[in-house]
């Protein structure tokens, strides 16, 4: 097997390992979308005292529901609630 073979061997197989990662993605984005939905309710449930006690407003909330249908809002309450403990 010639050198130029090996790399297009080496290609296809990549190029259908990242087909497959793309797939297996696409397929669990309801599942993600529908866990940081169901985690934003919970966390509407809380009071502000609740919210202040993870290190969250009410306005992080807000923020965090105005954010495209497809991101975590889980990513961007993290960030915040760290940023508030390193500012403390």
């Amino acid at each position: 097997m010639t050198d130029s073979a090996r790399s297009l061997g080496t290609t296809r197989s990549d190029a259908t390992v990242a087909v497959w990662a793309a797939l297996r993605s696409a397929a669990g984005w309801p599942v993600r979308v529908y866990r940081a939905r169901a985690l934003m309710h919970q966390l509407a449930g809380l009071d502000a005292h609740e919210l202040r006690d993870i290190g969250l407003t009410p306005g992080d909330l807000r923020d965090a529901s105005a954010l495209a249908f497809d991101a975590d809002p889980s990513l961007a309450l993290r960030r915040r609630a760290e940023e508030r403990r390193r500012w403390r």
